[in-house]
């Protein structure tokens, strides 16, 4: 056990690990309510970004001049570019996707000319609003950011300067790392029976960034009072493979 690896690890310890019901119950209450954030962390830039986008959308047309200027002042806030703010990226990334495809900057032949001119090219079709439903259907932060996140936008945002554009495809590589699997390391459990002795065997998938070794240990010892015996993760320090235990 397992059959493969898994990451359901909390799932296999209240299936598994020697525990009265009751505490496999409340592990499974755990598990479930972590089950239930997981799409919500998965597309928080594109909820808030959508929100933003019809609240904004719905609201400007029913509002006096004094109202407006008070929403103004409330939406500057809420869009203001201070770190990483998920509204504005979200927001602003949502109208790009709606001017684009209202003055259809899309397909091969747009993607053909040089970044120069897809700045000021227009072939209107008005497809935005059809194209932002569709995006909001299939897509997670992470492809969102993927697909949509261009050089172009980042130039027309001011997130850049053309100087630093040979520099945009790292940046953005980071971005999506940090999104990947909602910016938690993703680890498997590989054995239930490591060294034949029962002892549980993890695995870390790393990527260039190491854990926290102390938040990693206090994980560790939290399984081993789960699981009743010796708890052990594969994972990198320093550059070389490392195996972290507890119980041991």
């Amino acid at each position: 056990l397992p059959p493969r690896p898994t990451r359901d690890i909390l799932g296999f310890l209240a299936r598994y690990a020697p525990l009265a019901p009751w505490q496999k119950g409340i592990l499974e209450i755990i598990r479930e309510e972590s089950l239930y954030y997981v799409p919500q962390a998965a597309t928080k830039i594109l909820n808030e970004g959508w929100a933003t986008y019809w609240h904004t959308r719905l609201l400007l047309p029913l509002l006096s001049p004094e109202e407006a200027l008070e929403f103004a002042e409330l939406q500057a806030g809420l869009l203001a570019p201070h770190g990483f703010n998920p509204y504005r990226l979200g927001y602003l990334l949502l109208k790009e996707v709606e001017e684009r495809w209202d003055k259809g900057r899309f397909g091969p032949e747009y993607e053909a000319l040089p970044l120069g001119e897809r700045l000021t090219y227009e072939r209107p079709t008005g497809l935005g609003l059809k194209q932002l439903f569709q995006v909001r259907t299939v897509h997670t932060d992470l492809s969102f950011l993927d697909t949509f996140l261009t050089p172009e936008f980042a130039l027309r945002q001011r997130l850049l300067n053309p100087e630093d554009l040979p520099r945009f495809a790292e940046a953005k590589k980071a971005l999506l790392f940090r999104l990947t699997n909602g910016g938690y390391p993703i680890v498997e459990l590989v054995d239930a029976n490591y060294g034949n002795r029962g002892e549980l065997l993890l695995e870390h998938a790393y990527e260039g960034v190491e854990l926290d070794l102390k938040k990693t240990q206090a994980v560790l010892e939290n399984l081993y009072r789960l699981w009743g015996r010796p708890v052990h993760l594969k994972t990198v320090v320093g550059e070389k493979e490392t195996l972290l235990s507890a119980g041991s």
